[in-house]
């Protein structure tokens, strides 16, 4: 039943797979009623979806559940709400559609009680980005935000750790990758700044936010073969940090993403190799962005990875795609210690996935396709 499993060697110890996660730093005690719940490390809960038909998926963490957004291949924006009721995860939202003409390009953060998604618009071809704002249960919060010419990064929204709002970042004509606040509405809070320079020729942009700014990672195809680069800005999105290679790379590098444990910063993307298969490597950096570990292979015929903290350790999942089409991960401490993970289904295909932390617990949403069963899994990393 679509569950997290260690294949490391367990000895005789029992990791409790059966009670809910005592909270970071508990001695095991019972959480106060207030605390946020988290999902039971067995059987996760699991819904029906469009999985068949998505062609896009993203996801995000809320203060009662979480959220679930996916776009299909007629240009349907669909919406899935998902609330605790006591221990148990209920569905408050199923397929609710947004809107139409959606290119499959999405991206979604939350802050505080406002969800934030993004939508580049535009079929065949896309022609710019709309905002959606919405509280809990997928009400909506104002109007959409339509912006033509804008077309968002790859994952294009982070919430704003000084306030209320959101940071965004987009594409511009001009081959910028540009960034500004927007409120929790949708609606710009300030001027679009150049975080990425049009020389650069970024492509798979994706930022996480850290103490005192964002870090934002891109495949860069400036030099050949193309290689994945990380930089830091500030929360006003000046440069601290240049630019910076996470590898010396052989062979073109792509779809970086981003975790953070206090002062630690977790990158993972895929590497092609001499076969033209893909590699998924991942290395430490401080946050100076100077390297703690070197780049590091942690599997092959694999690609598409996402990854989170728990504030402890960083969690990551992948596609495997060779002898068969499945979803792997691991484990990865600070200090660079892999642990390896099985992700499990119905026998069933994985269409889409997406890596979200709730308190202090990451959550694997995926969806499969042909299994047996709801098609939409939500999967606790538990240890």
């Amino acid at each position: 039943m679509g569950r997290l499993v260690f294949i490391a060697l367990l000895g005789a110890c029992r990791f409790g797979f059966d009670a809910v996660p005592a909270p970071q730093g508990s001695d095991g005690a019972v959480s106060p009623p207030d605390a946020m719940e988290l999902l039971a490390c067995t059987n996760p809960p699991r819904f029906t979806t469009n999985a068949a038909t998505a062609t896009a998926m993203v996801a995000t963490a809320t203060s009662t559940g979480f959220d679930v957004f996916t776009t299909d291949s007629t240009g349907n924006l669909a919406g899935f709400a998902y609330s605790f009721s006591g221990s148990e995860l209920v569905a408050n939202a199923s397929g609710t559609i947004i809107d139409t003409n959606a290119n499959g390009s999405l991206g979604t953060a939350v802050n505080g009680d406002t969800v934030l998604l993004s939508s580049m618009v535009g079929l065949p071809t896309a022609t710019g980005t709309t905002l959606y704002a919405f509280g809990n249960a997928l009400k909506e919060n104002g109007s959409p935000s339509a912006r033509a010419g804008e077309l968002a990064a790859t994952n294009p929204i982070v919430a704003d750790p000084t306030g209320s709002g959101f940071a965004l970042f987009t594409m511009a004509a001009t081959g910028d990758v540009v960034a500004n606040h927007v409120a929790p509405d949708g609606s710009d809070a300030d001027a679009p700044v150049a975080v990425v320079q049009p020389s650069v020729k970024a492509s798979n942009v994706t930022v996480t936010p850290v103490t005192g700014g964002y870090v934002v990672a891109y495949s860069s195809a400036q030099s050949s073969p193309r290689q994945v680069a990380l930089e830091l800005v500030d929360n006003s999105f000046n440069t601290v940090v240049a630019p910076v290679s996470v590898d010396n790379a052989q062979y073109d590098e792509y779809s970086p993403v981003i975790a953070a444990v206090g002062n630690t910063y977790l990158v993972v993307w895929h590497a092609k190799d001499v076969t033209d298969d893909d590699d998924v490597w991942f290395e430490l950096r401080d946050s100076t962005l100077k390297a703690l570990t070197v780049p590091t292979k942690i599997a092959t015929f694999s690609n598409t990875a996402v990854a989170a903290s728990d504030g402890t350790n960083f969690w990551v999942v992948w596609e495997n795609y060779s002898p068969s089409t499945v979803l792997a991960g691991a484990q990865i401490t600070p200090a660079g210690v892999t642990t390896p993970l099985t992700v499990t289904g119905s026998g069933g295909t994985p269409k889409k996935w997406a890596m979200v932390a709730r308190g202090s617990q990451p959550v694997l949403v995926w969806s499969e396709s042909g299994g047996s069963g709801p098609d939409l899994y939500l999967d606790p990393m538990c240890n």
